[in-house]
């Protein structure tokens, strides 16, 4: 089908009846059109409310205020210091001391005394220990009940405590960590005793068998429709403390002996491996058989996309995609062929070697330079590869081999047992389900050793971000080993890792947001390059179980290419460390319309860059350059806290941003009493911002004298809000905009609306804006119209006006209805009542705010144009000639439903996250006794017993979600009465009409002929939000592939000693029977 698109400037003829007219709009038409937006204000007195509030300001900072230059280099280092004098250090100071006693409680204790049975307080009966006198007033930091008088335990469900021969080391596990709570508890007070230091939030200690010890005690509250999974040896900070760096290659034996369960388990145990990696490990799997079909596969042996390299970070997102690949081994027909351990380990030889030189040539960071490990997953073989062993590893101290006997085959298992032993690594049996966790475990166990047996001490690490699953949100947790020693300091063995969090909203608490403003942010990165800190890194939720690795290029948006590689610039010193300041065109911001990404704003960006002592974190300042001064109040207003009692009294809403204005004021639950506290400690607390504080309590003394309800009551406005800079929010009438909260006052995000942000970033206009909606709603659904404006002085120098803050104002859409029905033609018909044409008002994404001809008598207000009128919208988006423009955004935190199996043919609907491969060992616990006989009797039968345990189902797993933003044009983005006529033609459609910018606003007027019911199947463009299955986007230089260039720093310590053990003791053993107790276990703990 032949598709043409024109697009002709005009000046200020256009045809207003395309079907059937040849009449053209007037000038005096085109500045009626223009003055849409007085009438609108006019007619519900807006403009008054808003000149007058702009009055007040600029009259108030005539008499008690001046403005400072903002000097945003000497921000990043004030920032900077902040953080690391006030969280890092004392953090690292606290750690040091808890690993030091803890060691010394280890050294102390009796490990050859008789122990029977130990008495712990269990997480789970938090209430049954705590009293609730014993519940101090500063435990309002951890957003739950806690008692700092001792610590409380949680132990994986896969561990009865209850059996001594099971699980004796457990108990004297647990018998000594008792001695902590000594520990914590002086950490607590010496903390509280020091004025330098913030509070602490959780310290922790999790145990090498599993169990977590933390303080101070809380209930441990997990969903009872769930199953508990938590054990401390899967979670990231553990995962980064108890093993050195590494770069994993994973060996799946594919040939036909391994059909059916045998690959299955090995499917599942590369799931429950990789989630034992960290982001800083690299890891790549492949399949082997014979060589024959190793020959003929060539580089297909390797899984995973083309583009990707030999190894990649073990990210949350790498481990997915390769898993992606993993689980279709289990396809028939996969497995075929007989195994060759020689022709497995030469390729996993070269593609060592082959990635050691592509990381040398790159020069970006790719690689580990510490122990490298292989791991073979097989039903056994006989053949030992003893020439190759020789040949690349002729001293044993380059390569440790892990071996894993998959399945219940009687297949002969010298050959890979010889292999485990000969490099120092570990072999175990893996014959099912149940048993897959503890064969991992005993890998990860040994590969602990290589920190005891270095003889370099291992230091303070910062993890991965992960959701706290205590109810502190977003968290990096500091971390270290901690040993069992001798009395002359040798480390013996690895009991496990000590712990203390740090909150990322802890980090916000000394950013300086009033200085910033809205659209400037402080951003942090790891040495990784991925976001520590971010506007658009979201709160993970319970189904994200991996650190989300958001690299810092995926959430700073560029329109350019060129644009692009400056950020890398920024990236790089970021990753670097270094000072450095960059300025960038063409970056922006996506911001949300609702529950989607439906907007994009254009700036000219300054970056800020500097290292964060004693982190391998680095710092930026991202400054959009539209405000470069900052208020300064002179003096603290009289009665600022009278005003703000009567303002409640009065039934607004009132909140302030949850800024740190005093350490007092950030504790306070009771919101009621914050202002009280605000006005008493200034001049008395140290911690108090002066400047900050007296900024809030003047702002708060001009909102009073603005009388906001008066303009409701006398109006037709339904409510108004106020947002300042100082940090004050107001709205009235009470409950309108926050009908959820129980109280008239809360702390509140500040200018958390994209409309506010808008409208800061477009001072000079009206910014309307409707409720979001992704389909049509019956017409009698009352919709309202919100317009947002800046308040800023009228004083502007070359540092730009500043912005006081923002007025919202809500009315019922009916006044734009009439406002709009009121422009008519010379022959005084309503210009928009045609029934042979459509008007339609947008906002700068294309989103409809009005329609005069909806169809089938629909309401489309708040919906994309695009979904409506799809060639109307193709017209007004002509690639790079269009009025409109796009931005294509990958957002890789994104929510999707995640399908068991299909229902109707048992196959994979979607490949399951690594968590959910991890809850298939506990859910198909429950039916471990039925396998037990089948397993034991029968072997042959379990894997199909095992299988039918799979049921159809959906839960939420974190994908990847492609969304598109419309935005103006250079052009029509800078003028307010650009008019354009538009055209689109094809085969079966054919539309033109007229776009007009309403002036002073960010409404478009659309006008064009109905549309010929062929147009109906016109191709929609994008917009939404889509899922992108992985094998749509891992093409050769997609987004996804040019990540693994992206630069990073390794870590800079190796701990990898390549002790050589002096027997193969740890390589004779077998889980089998454990397992079974296990699954025991696991039944008698689900049913309690």
């Amino acid at each position: 089908m032949a598709t043409y698109f024109t697009l002709t400037i005009m000046l200020c003829i256009f045809p207003t009846a395309f079907s059937t007219s040849e009449s053209i709009l007037s000038s005096e038409l085109l500045d009626s059109l223009r003055t849409i937006n007085n009438d609108v204000l006019r007619s519900c007195g807006c403009t008054d409310l808003h000149e007058n509030i702009t009055k007040l300001f600029v009259d108030r900072r005539n008499e008690s205020a001046t403005y400072e230059d903002l000097n945003h280099g000497s921000l990043r280092h004030k920032i900077s210091n902040n953080l690391t004098d006030r969280i890092f250090e004392p953090r690292r100071s606290v750690l040091e001391d808890l690993v030091k006693k803890a060691e010394k409680a280890a050294m102390e204790y009796d490990w050859k005394q008789p122990i029977k049975s130990v008495g712990f307080k269990d997480g789970r009966d938090f209430n049954k220990y705590n009293s609730p006198s014993e519940t101090e007033p500063s435990a309002s930091r951890f957003s739950k009940a806690v008692n700092f008088n001792f610590s409380v335990v949680h132990v994986p469900v896969d561990i009865y405590v209850g059996d001594e021969t099971v699980e004796y080391d457990t108990l004297r596990e647990l018998e000594w960590t008792e001695e902590l709570d000594e520990a914590f508890n002086f950490a607590e007070e010496s903390t509280r005793n020091n004025a330098s230091r913030e509070d602490l939030m959780w310290q922790y200690f999790g145990s090498y068998k599993g169990f977590v010890r933390h303080y101070p005690g809380s209930l441990w509250n997990f969903p009872p429709d769930e199953v508990d999974l938590y054990d401390s040896r899967h979670r990231p900070w553990y995962n980064r403390a108890s093993s050195p760096v590494k770069e994993v290659l994973i060996l799946i034996d594919t040939s036909g002996s391994t059909e059916g369960q045998t690959i299955y388990l090995s499917t599942l145990a590369v799931g429950q491996i990789m989630a034992t990696l960290s982001e800083d490990d690299y890891i790549q799997v492949a399949n082997f058989s014979s060589k024959q079909r190793m020959d003929s596969m060539n580089d297909e042996a390797r899984l995973g996309p083309e583009c990707f390299p030999d190894f990649v970070q073990a990210t949350r997102f790498n481990k997915q995609i390769l898993l992606d690949y993993v689980m279709k081994l289990n396809e028939p027909g996969s497995s075929r062929g007989q195994a060759n351990y020689d022709v497995a380990l030469e390729y996993a030889f070269k593609s060592f070697e082959r990635f050691d030189k592509e990381a040398e040539q790159l020069d970006v960071g790719m690689g580990t330079n510490c122990g490298k490990i292989i791991i073979i997953l097989t039903d056994g073989g006989i053949e030992k590869p003893n020439n190759l062993l020789t040949e690349h590893d002729p001293d044993g101290s380059k390569y440790r081999i892990f071996t894993f006997a998959m399945g219940q085959a009687p297949t002969p298992l010298d050959a890979v047992k010889w292999l485990a032993c000969q490099t120092n690594g570990n072999f175990s049996r893996i014959n099912s389900i149940g048993t897959i966790d503890t064969g991992v475990e005993r890998y990860t166990s040994r590969l602990s050793l290589s920190l005891t047996h270095s003889a370099l001490e291992p230091t303070i690490l910062l993890s991965s971000i992960y959701r706290d699953d205590w109810g502190l949100g977003m968290l990096t947790t500091l971390t270290k080993p901690v040993f069992q020693k001798s009395k002359t300091e040798e480390k013996l063995k690895l009991l496990g890792v000590m712990c203390v969090d740090i909150a990322i909203d802890e980090l916000d608490r000394f950013i300086p947001h009033r200085e910033l403003g809205p659209l400037s942010y402080a951003m942090i990165t790891n040495h990784n390059g991925f976001v520590v800190k971010h506007p658009l890194l979201q709160e993970q939720q319970p189904w994200h179980v991996e650190p989300p690795s958001v690299d810092m290029l995926d959430v700073e948006v560029a329109r350019s290419n060129e644009a692009v590689e400056r950020i890398k610039e920024v990236r790089k010193s970021m990753v670097d460390r270094e000072t450095k300041q960059l300025s960038i065109t063409g970056v922006g911001a996506v911001l949300k319309n609702g529950d989607s990404y439906g907007y994009f704003i254009n700036h000219t960006t300054e970056y800020f860059t500097i290292g964060i002592n004693m982190t391998a974190y680095g710092l930026a300042v991202v400054h959009p350059v539209i405000v470069r001064k900052v208020l300064m109040v002179e003096e603290k207003p009289d009665d600022a806290v009278k005003e703000l009692t009567e303002l409640k009294n009065a039934k607004y809403d009132v909140a302030i941003a949850k800024w740190r204005y005093c350490d007092e004021v950030f504790r306070i639950t009771n919101q009621s009493q914050v202002f009280t506290p605000l006005t008493d400690l200034i001049g008395s607390d140290e911690s108090c911002d002066e400047a900050m504080v007296i900024h809030l309590l003047w702002d708060a003394s001009i909102v009073r004298l603005a009388d906001l309800k008066k303009m409701v009551v006398e109006s037709d406005i339904e409510a108004v809000s106020l947002t300042t800079a100082g940090g004050l929010t107001v709205s009235y009438p009470e409950g309108y905009y926050y009908p959820e909260e129980t109280s008239s006052f809360r702390f509140g995000d500040h200018y958390n609306d994209s409309a506010s942000k808008r409208a800061f970033s477009r001072r000079d206009l009206f910014i309307y804006s409707t409720e979001a909606s992704s389909a049509p709603r019956t017409s009698d659904v009352t919709n309202t119209i919100t317009v947002h404006k800046a308040i800023s002085d009228t004083e502007d120098d070359d540092k730009g006006p500043y912005i006081f803050g923002v007025l919202g104002i809500t009315m019922n859409h009916s006044v734009l209805e009439e406002t709009m029905n009121s422009v008519r033609d010379g022959e005084n018909v309503s210009l928009c009542a045609s029934k042979t044409s459509s008007c339609f008002l947008l906002d700068e994404g294309g989103f409809i705010l009005y329609e005069s001809n909806p169809k089938h008598d629909m309401n489309h207000v708040g919906m994309w144009l695009g979904a409506v009128d799809s060639s109307l919208m193709h017209a007004l988006y002509n690639g790079s000639d269009g009025i409109y423009q796009r931005h294509k955004f990958y957002d890789y935190q994104a929510t999707c439903i995640f399908s068991w199996l299909d229902e109707t043919t048992g196959s994979a609907a979607r490949i399951p996250s690594l968590y959910s491969v991890a809850e298939l060992f506990v859910t198909q616990a429950l039916s471990a006794l039925a396998l037990l006989y089948s397993s034991i009797v029968n072997y042959g039968s379990g894997a199909e017993a095992e299988m039918r345990l799979l049921e159809y189902g959906e839960r939420y797993q974190v994908c990847t979600k492609i969304s598109y933003q419309y935005f103006y044009d250079d052009e029509m983005s800078r003028a307010t009465q650009t008019n354009r006529t538009i055209q689109y033609i094809s085969e079966d459609c054919t539309r033109t009409g007229v776009a007009v910018r309403i002036e002073e606003t960010n409404l478009l007027l659309v006008i064009a002929d109905n549309p010929a019911s062929s147009c109906d199947a016109i191709t929609l463009l994008p917009q939404a939000p889509v899922e992108i299955p992985y094998e749509e986007y891992v093409f050769a230089n997609s987004p996804v592939c040019e990540r693994h260039l992206r630069y990073r720093k390794p870590p800079v310590q190796c701990l990898n000693p390549q002790h050589k053990s002096s027997t193969c003791k740890a390589c004779k053993g077998a889980v089998t029977s454990v397992s079974l107790l296990l699954a025991a276990s696991a039944i008698f703990h689900l049913i309690q």
